[in-house]
């Protein structure tokens, strides 16, 4: 564990900067705002499945993402591993921040946030320090509302298209945006593909699609890798045509 000094910080932002999708928490800062951030906090990695906070705990550290994949899951109740089956309600990647709403409120964590095979670089924060920064600081306030209402915004969306939109259009909008947040690019002897390797099985993916039948997940994909739209393969999903993806997404 490593505590950040603000060399240590501007070297953080010369080797992971560019990995910010923007829009993100980090990305919104600019280059003092994200010295006085980082400055002062721990350095911190998790494994593959190691929790960085759990659903129910009491408030406590918020994470700044600084090259991670993870997932954030809920149960129907709070309390730990006995809760029952969780659920996957969101994907969080570098550049973001994890942990602030309970620091906002001091109520108690509203979801479990996990590593992905990916792995997950942070830099900690206690609550209190990051209060003040936020406090001290008009940019990370500003930036850390932006953060905020556009999760906000993202959850909203998709309540609204449960109701507006078939399942195979919210699958393939949900496949749209974790390309867009998360994918990789290659080309191929067919043309250009993009590749989400988050690791999601079909419950997981059914879940970011508000599709609860395995059998309709099953049929959807099937739909998609019939139709030439997309390849999946140990729970890695290859899009390879992107033009009818985005079609079957307008509904």
């Amino acid at each position: 564990m490593e505590i950040v000094d603000t060399q240590a910080a501007d070297r953080i932002v010369r080797e992971h900067a560019r990995g910010w999708r923007p829009g993100t928490f980090l990305a919104w800062l600019d280059p003092a705002d994200l010295r006085t951030l980082l400055t002062g906090g721990e350095l911190v990695s998790f494994e593959r499945g190691r929790p960085l906070v759990r659903e129910g705990e009491p408030p406590g550290s918020v994470f700044l993402l600084l090259s991670a994949v993870v997932k954030v899951t809920t149960t129907a109740r709070p309390g730990g591993s006995d809760a029952g089956p969780s659920t996957l309600v969101a994907i969080r990647g570098s550049g973001d921040v994890v942990g602030e709403l309970s620091m906002l409120d001091n109520g108690p964590r509203s979801a479990t946030v996990t590593a992905t095979p990916k792995g997950c670089l942070t830099v900690r924060l206690t609550a209190e320090s990051f209060q003040e920064r936020t406090r001290s600081r008009p940019g990370i306030r500003d930036a850390l509302l932006s953060a905020v209402s556009a999760k906000l915004r993202d959850a909203t969306q998709r309540g609204s298209e449960v109701t507006t939109l078939p399942p195979i259009a919210r699958l393939a909008r949900v496949l749209i945006t974790l390309n867009d947040r998360y994918g990789q690019t290659h080309e191929a002897r067919g043309g250009r593909v993009h590749v989400l390797n988050l690791t999601l099985n079909q419950q997981e993916l059914g879940a970011l699609a508000a599709v609860s039948s395995r059998a309709t997940m099953s049929r959807l994909l099937r739909e998609l890798r019939d139709g030439g739209i997309v390849r999946t393969r140990n729970r890695e999903i290859v899009i390879v045509d992107m033009p009818r993806l985005d079609a079957l997404g307008r509904g």
